[in-house]
This record gives structure tokens, sequence and C-alpha cells, in this order.
């Protein structure tokens, strides 16, 4: 049986070799310049043939070609589907063969209807279990691989480029700062105003400056700093690795023994332990100068007063507190951004996912780590008060 569609000089004929098999003939120059055929006569005959299980295709006849083929095998492909068709395209040219695997692999978008069937609760909750313990076990086996580089690293024997890490140590340094300036600043003044609003209801306006102080450097510049280098770098250290994923990059490297964990994800994580807490004594800095700025032209302080109260009100351990945190967050931040970019997936979407998933991932972290060493720091604190 045989039915003949033709639309200019791109055309394709139908036929039906058995019950369960339909094939379809390109003939002639599918390009742009031409109109696209439709696929009306290809659905209708699936429907006159319920029987068919498999669709071929024959490129005997066919002349050049460019993305016009791709759309129309994609629309092959994409009815059938739908119909529960397989399709067998291994018959095509392999370039044609590429670009229909590669269109594929990007995941389609989920809508409210694409779906009427949905497993039951118990299904599901059971599949989410299993997806979250097997990421925890992908985790803890990358933190231990981390660790040993690590080792490896204090004992001289990591393999990596030194050049990388000066790279790295300049990206995620000297071209945070504008950023990491501009949101100390920021956060310096509003912490300001806030505690001058409460404290002037008490008439201790003076100790504004120790609030800023003692905020920023315990709390607000690791903090705030974190979450912009999570934002930045941590994004762009999954973009990086994800990309290197998708091309084989990895893989590469493992084929010539070269460990990615040594070569690619401890430089990135060393300058970021490095850089980070060198910045957040810059937020401190920043942080308290936009403090003295309120402090000095809201009330009738001198400079010199606001000073004076501001180095009171913070010790070394203050800083001491901010600069742990900042470490602490630092080896996050990478782990995330690293973790998600080893592991993502072969299509460009996956890039894009493993990125936001690295952000999320960090900032979670990052609020979680905090919240714990400001308690325990806390504690620790009141017990040496009673002692």
């Amino acid at each position: 049986m045989t039915d003949a569609v033709m639309n200019k000089s791109a055309q394709y004929n139908l036929m039906v070799i058995t019950d369960k098999i339909l094939q379809v003939d390109l003939y002639n120059d599918w390009t742009n310049a031409q109109s696209l055929p439709s696929i009306e006569a290809f659905i209708h005959q699936i429907e006159l043939s319920p029987k068919i299980q498999r669709i071929i295709f024959n490129t005997k006849n066919l002349g050049q070609w460019d993305s016009l083929l791709i759309l129309f095998i994609n629309e092959i492909i994409n009815t059938a589907k739908v119909k529960g068709i397989q399709n067998e395209y291994s018959s095509l040219p392999d370039e044609v063969q590429g670009l229909v695997k590669l269109a594929h692999k990007v995941p389609v978008q989920q809508t409210a209807s694409a779906s009427k069937t949905r497993s039951s609760f118990p299904t599901r909750l059971g599949e989410n279990m299993i997806l979250f313990f097997n990421h925890v076990v992908n985790l803890i086996h990358f933190f231990i691989e981390v660790i040993s580089a690590l080792g490896n690293f204090f004992m001289g024997k990591a393999h990596y480029r030194q050049r990388d890490l000066v790279w790295f140590i300049q990206d995620t340094g000297v071209k945070a700062l504008p950023v990491v300036s501009l949101i100390s600043i920021l956060m310096g003044i509003v912490l300001a105003f806030l505690a001058a609003m409460q404290l002037a209801l008490l008439g201790v306006e003076i100790y504004t400056s120790n609030l800023v102080a003692v905020g920023m450097t315990r709390e607000m510049a690791p903090l705030m700093t974190a979450i912009i280098m999570a934002g930045r770098t941590g994004a762009s250290f999954s973009a990086q690795l994800g990309t290197m994923q998708v091309n084989d990059e990895i893989d590469a490297f493992k084929t010539l023994g070269i460990s990615p964990i040594e070569f690619l994800v401890l430089p990135r994580m060393l300058a970021l332990i490095l850089m980070l807490p060198i910045l957040t004594i810059y937020a401190d800095l920043l942080g308290i100068i936009g403090g003295l700025l309120v402090s000095t032209n809201m009330f009738d302080f001198s400079l010199t007063q606001a000073i004076h109260q501001t180095a009171q009100s913070i010790g070394l351990i203050d800083i001491f507190i901010g600069l742990f945190k900042a470490i602490v967050f630092a080896f996050l931040i990478a782990m995330s951004g690293c973790y998600y970019g080893i592991n993502c997936g072969r299509s460009s979407a996956s890039v894009g996912i493993a990125t936001t998933n690295a952000v999320v991932m960090s900032i979670v972290s990052i609020v979680i780590a905090d919240s714990i060493i400001t308690v325990i720091s806390t504690l620790i604190w009141k017990i040496s008060i009673v002692n």
C-alpha cells in the first residue's frame, strides 16, 4: 500500500511493508527553501493500520537536506511515540541521527495536562526516598573524595596546576570586590538605621556603633558575603564543570588517569576557602564604616566617639567567629557547586538545572551552618560567663 505526499521538491511516501512495519521513503531535497510537507497522511496511515508497531526510514533517494528534514523527522517520531509506536532511524545519515538524538535529550517541560495518570502516594513516596538516599550516598562519596584530595594537597601529593589556583583566587577575590563593597556598605547603613530607631526610644543612641560592629563581624558580613559568593562563584563552578561533563571532558580526565577531584575541584575549593575570609574582613570594615556614617550624621556624635564605641564593642573572639563561619561557608559553597557540576547530566538543559541546584543547596547549607555555629558559640559564651 502506498500513499504519496508532495510539497514542491520535498516528498515522502508511506509503505506498509508488513502489518507491523511502516516505511517512510524520503525523496529529493529537504532544505529550508522548500515548504515542510504535512504529516497528515502519516497520521491517517497510522489510523488505517492500527497494528503498526515500528516506523523505519528509507533515504536511498534523499538529496540535500538541512534543518527542514530534522524538523519533519522529529514530528514523525513524536507522533509515533504518542501512539506507542517505536521508531528506528538507524538508516538515516549519521549527522541526522546525531541531531535527532540531541533534540530528544532535552527534557520536555511538564504541563498540567501532560499526564493524566499519577502513581499512588506510597509509590511516589518510595521513589522519592530512593532518590534521596542515592543522592545522600553520592554526596558522602564526593565529600570523602574531596577530603582525600585536601589531604594529598597538604602532603604535597595532589595533582593540579598552580596557575589554575592563581586564576581562581583572582576570580573569587579581586573580581568579587565591587559587589561585596556595595552590599557591605549598604548592610552597615541599614543595620545602623534599624539600631538607631530602637535605641533612640531608650536614649542610648550612642550604642548604635556597638550593634553595627558586633552584627557585622559575627553575623552579617560572613553571611552576606557567603550568599553573594554562592550566587556568583558557586553558580560559576557548577556551570563550568557541568559544561565539561556535557563535553565528556571529565571522562577524558578519568581515562588519562587524572583525578577530576584533584585537578578540577581542589583549585576551586582552595581559592574560595582562602578568599572568603579575606572578603569577610573587608566586608566587616566597610559595614562598620557604613554604620559610622549613620551614627555621625543622624546624631551629634563625633567620629572619635563612634570609633571608640566600635573598638570597645568588638574583640578578637567576634572576628574569629566571623572568620570561622567564612571558612565553613566557603567549603559548603565549593562542595555544592562542584558536586552538582561533576554530577551534571549530558544535555545543555542539565547544566542550567545543576547550576540552580548548586545555588539553592549552597544558600540552604549556609543558613543551616550559620544557625548551628551561632547557637554553639552563644552557649559557649554563656558557660564562660557563668564560670
